[in-house]
């Protein structure tokens, strides 16, 4: 149970930072920049579902 409460713990900070920077990007106006955003925000999110998948295996 501690490994999966780290690797969540890792995993918001990581998905927090994130969000942090890319509030910026989506207020810019410039939608070649919210879209890559936004693709970037989907594979982090796909990378961290598989982190916490593995961490609670």
């Amino acid at each position: 149970m501690t490994l999966t409460r780290e690797v969540s713990l890792q995993t918001l900070a990581v998905l927090d930072q994130a969000e942090t920077d890319n509030d910026r990007l989506m207020g810019s106006n410039q939608p070649e920049q919210v879209a890559t955003a936004y693709g970037f925000l989907l594979r982090l999110l796909t990378s961290s579902s598989s982190r916490l998948q593995v961490g609670m295996a």
